[in-house]
C-alpha cells in the first residue's frame, strides 16, 4: 500500500514564523520507497511540490497559532488532467495540527488501461488467441455514429464523435477477456446474469449468455483490484431491460473525496501597550485548502449482439470532485490596555511634607479600545471533477443500429466540487478597563469599547468540470463472435 508520512526536523516557531526542515517518506504506488527533506521557512503559508521518482508529493504547511504549525499534502503518480496511460493514483491526508502526521489514503485510479503496466494480467493470456485476433481485418461501421443517444444535460463540447476502434488493433486486450469468457461458458453453459435492485459486481468481467435487468435496476461495478479496477468488460449474447421506461443503468462506484483538513485559527492580535493604549487588529485567516479532484471513471466495453427493446443507460460520468477546504478562522483582536490611575489633589507644605486635600486632582483615564477580530479566511476552490470513462460498444454488423438506439451513454466529466465555507470571523479584543480609582475620585465609567467581530470570510469557487470521455463502436462479425466468447 502507499503511504506518505510527513514529519518536523529542527522546527522552531515563534513570533508567528515557522523555520525548520520538512521531512517526506513512504512508499509509491509502485513500491518504491522515497524520502525528501526540504529547509523551509515561511510567516503564514506555505505551498510546495516534491517530485519522487515517478511520483510527486504537494505540500501545504501553515500556522494556525503563533507556536502551532498545520500541514496537509498528498501523492500522485501521474498528470492530474492528462493522466498517462498505466497508474495514476493518490494518497491525500486530511491532516490535524500536530508534530507528526498520519496517512488516510484515497486511492485514485488512472481509468485508462493498466494492463500494460501490470504482468501477468489477473485474466489469463492465450498467445494463439492473440495470433489470430491480430489477423482480423474488422471494419468498423461510421454509419452508425448518428445512432449514438447521449442522456440530457451533457453539453455539445461533452458529446464527442464517435471513433472507430478496429478489433484486430485491441488483440492484446481482447485475448485474455475473450479466454476467460469462454472458460465461464464452459463452466457455466446458458448462464443467466439477473440484475435486480443495487447489484454491486467486484470483478472485471461479466460473462453470461443473458444479462436481465429488473426496472430501475443498477449494475454497479465495483472492483477495488488495482490491476484490473480501470477497464470493465460485459460479454453477452444478449441484454435485456424488462422495462425500457424504468431503465438498467450500468454505471460505476463513485466515492466522493473527503474534505481537506481545517486550517484552526489565525493568531490573535497583540494588546494594547501603554496606558489607554487600543489593542491590535486580528489578522485575516489563510484560504482553505483546493478540494481533492474526483475520481476518473474507469473504461467499460460491452461485447453483445442485441439489446431487445432497449431501456439500457451506460453511466460511466466522472466523479464528483470534493469540497474545498473552509477558510481559516480569524485571528481574535488584541484586548484595550486599562487607562491611567487617578489622583486625589494634595499640596506641599512650608516645612516639608504633603498634604492630602479633600477633592480629585484628576479622574481615572479611559481604557484602551479593543481591538477588531480579524476577516476570516475565504474558503478553498473545489476539487476537479474526474474525467468521463472511455465507452465501446461493440456487436455484429446486423445489430449495431439496434444497439446504438437502444443504449444511452453519458461519460461526461465529473462535476467540480462546491466551494469550501469561508472562515469565521474572529472575536473583538475587550476594552480595557477605566484607570484606578484614588480619594475622593470618582469612577467616569470610561471603559474602553469591545472591538468588532471580524467578517466570515467568502465562499471559495467552485472547482472545474471533468474531461468528457470518448465513445467507440467495434464491429465484431457473427463467427468471429461466436468464436471469441463461445456463443
Amino acid at each position: 500500500m502507499a503511504s506518505i508520512n510527513i514529519t518536523f526536523k529542527d522546527k522552531t516557531v515563534s513570533t508567528g514564523k515557522f523555520s525548520g526542515t520538512i521531512v517526506i517518506s513512504g512508499d509509491d504506488f509502485f513500491g518504491n520507497a522515497y524520502s525528501h527533506e526540504e529547509r523551509v521557512e515561511f510567516d503564514n503559508r506555505k505551498e510546495m511540490d516534491v517530485n519522487v521518482g515517478p511520483c510527486s508529493v504537494h505540500i501545504s504547511a501553515w500556522l494556525a497559532t503563533p507556536s502551532q504549525v498545520c500541514v496537509d499534502g498528498h501523492l500522485q503518480c501521474g498528470a492530474a488532467d492528462n493522466l498517462r496511460p498505466g497508474l495514476s493514483a493518490q494518497i491525500f491526508k486530511t491532516v490535524h495540527c500536530g508534530v507528526e502526521l498520519s496517512a488516510s489514503p484515497a486511492l485514485r485510479r488512472d481509468r485508462e488501461s493498466l494492463l500494460t503496466l501490470h504482468r501477468p494480467s489477473a485474466v489469463s493470456r492465450q498467445p494463439s488467441n492473440e495470433a489470430f485476433l491480430k489477423r482480423l481485418n474488422m471494419k468498423i461501421l461510421a454509419a452508425f455514429f448518428p445512432l449514438i443517444v447521449f442522456l440530457p444535460g451533457l453539453s455539445q463540447a461533452q458529446q464527442a464523435a464517435p471513433k472507430t476502434l478496429h478489433l484486430a488493433d485491441q488483440a492484446e486486450l481482447v485475448s485474455p477477456i475473450a479466454a476467460q469468457a469462454r472458460t465461464t461458458n464452459v463452466i457455466s453453459p446458458g448462464r443467466r446474469f439477473v440484475v435486480d435492485g443495487d447489484t454491486l459486481f467486484s470483478s472485471q468481467l461479466l460473462t453470461a449468455k443473458e444479462v436481465v435487468f429488473k426496472p430501475g435496476s443498477r449494475l454497479i461495478f465495483a472492483d477495488s483490484t488495482l490491476a484490473t479496477a480501470s477497464h470493465f468488460f460485459i460479454v453477452a449474447d444478449r441484454i435485456v431491460v424488462e422495462d425500457p421506461s424504468k431503465p438498467g443503468v450500468i454505471t460505476w462506484q463513485r466515492v466522493t473525496p473527503p474534505g481537506p483538513g481545517e486550517r484552526g485559527q489565525a493568531a490573535s492580535a497583540s494588546s494594547g501597550s501603554g496606558e489607554g493604549a487600543n489593542g491590535g487588529a486580528g489578522p485575516e485567516g489563510t484560504t482553505g485548502s483546493t478540494g481533492i479532484s474526483g475520481l476518473n471513471a474507469p473504461q467499460l466495453t460491452v461485447f453483445t449482439r442485441n439489446v431487445g427493446a432497449g431501456g439500457l443507460v451506460v453511466d460511466f460520468r466522472g466523479g464528483d470532485g470534493g469540497e474545498g477546504g473552509i477558510g481559516q478562522i480569524g485571528g481574535d483582536g488584541g484586548a484595550g490596555a486599562q487607562g491611567g490611575s487617578a489622583r486625589q489633589a494634595r499640596q506641599g507644605l512650608p516645612f516639608g511634607g504633603t498634604a492630602w486635600l479633600p477633592s480629585c486632582e484628576s479622574g481615572p483615564g479611559k481604557g484602551g479600545d479593543g481591538g477588531a477580530g480579524g476577516k476570516g479566511g475565504s474558503g478553498g476552490i473545489g476539487g476537479r471533477g474526474g474525467n468521463g470513462g472511455n465507452v465501446t460498444l461493440a456487436s455484429t454488423a446486423q445489430n449495431l443500429p439496434t444497439l446504438f438506439q437502444a443504449v444511452r451513454v453519458n461519460i461526461g466529466g465529473g462535476g467540480g466540487g462546491a466551494g469550501g465555507k469561508g472562515g469565521v470571523g474572529g472575536k473583538g479584543g475587550n476594552g480595557g478597563p477605566e484607570g484606578a480609582l484614588a480619594n475622593f475620585c470618582n469612577s467616569a465609567g470610561r471603559n474602553g469599547v469591545s472591538g468588532g467581530k471580524g467578517a466570515d470570510g467568502a465562499r471559495g469557487n467552485p472547482g472545474e468540470v471533468g474531461r468528457a470521455g470518448q465513445p467507440f463502436v467495434t464491429q465484431v462479425d457473427d463467427t468471429t463472435f461466436t468464436t471469441l466468447f463461445g456463443f
